[in-house]
C-alpha cells in the first residue's frame, strides 16, 4: 500500500517520511459492548494499564445516556497478525482476569489492525 503525491515530493521529503516512525501505525484499537457496566456495579473504574496485554490500555466509554457500555482501549501490536477470533479471545480472557467472570458476558467485540487497513 502506499500513497501518491501529485505532484510528487521531494526526495528529501520523501527520505524523512520513510525514516519517521507512525507511533500510531501498529496499533490496535479494540473495543468490547456490555449490556450493564458491571466493572462499575463492583467499584471498579474501568480502566486498565497493563505491560502484558493485549489491551495495554483501556477505558471505560460508557455512554452519558446510560444506554451503552463500553470498555474500548489499544492492544498490543504484537497481536495483530492474530485472527480476529483469536485476538477477541486473549482480550476477554484479559478482562475476566482483572474484572472477573462478568467479562464473559459482552455484547459484541470488535477491533481494527491499522496496519491491515487499506487507505
Amino acid at each position: 500500500n502506499s500513497v501518491k503525491f501529485s505532484p510528487a515530493l521531494s526526495s528529501d521529503v520523501m527520505g524523512i517520511l520513510k525514516n519517521t516512525h507512525t507511533w500510531m501505525g501498529d496499533s490496535v484499537k479494540g473495543a468490547v459492548t456490555y449490556k450493564t457496566p458491571f466493572w462499575k456495579e463492583n467499584n471498579l473504574s474501568g480502566a486498565l494499564y497493563s505491560n502484558v496485554g493485549p489491551f495495554v490500555q483501556m477505558y471505560d466509554q460508557s455512554s452519558s445516556d446510560g444506554e451503552g457500555f463500553a470498555l474500548v482501549g489499544f492492544l498490543d501490536g504484537s497481536i495483530s497478525h492474530l485472527a480476529l477470533q483469536e485476538r477477541r479471545q486473549k482480550v476477554i480472557d484479559q478482562l475476566v482476569r482483572v474484572f472477573g467472570k462478568q467479562a464473559n458476558e459482552f455484547l459484541d467485540y470488535t477491533d481494527t489492525a491499522w496496519s491491515m487497513e487499506q487507505f
